[in-house]
């Protein structure tokens, strides 16, 4: 959380990239164990039911064609649709 000693006279956008370290354990059994959780669209639309500029989360063999020209955020997976969900790109514009 970004958190401010005063509030700032106008608005700032900030742009984020952000990767984050997880470990994937293959043991002898060749059991493999994670530390983070698979997350699907519903998840994320759940986690961001407030945002209201977002529009919606696409697949990447689905982005819509045009966009209304006001402040929006798209949440793209950079998979298709047939594919499971691995890399999320957050855009707002």
């Amino acid at each position: 959380m970004l958190k401010l000693n005063k509030p700032l006279p106008e608005a700032i956008t900030c742009l984020l990239y952000v990767e984050l370290d997880n470990s994937v354990l293959l043991d002898i059994t060749r059991t493999v164990t994670t530390d983070f959780e698979v997350i699907d669209t519903v998840q994320i639309l759940c986690k961001l039911r407030d945002v209201n500029s977002l529009i919606d989360v696409f697949p990447s063999d689905l982005l819509p064609h045009s966009i209304a020209r006001t402040f929006r955020t798209l949440i793209i997976n950079v998979n298709a649709q047939t594919e499971r969900g691995s890399h999320w790109l957050a855009v707002h514009f």
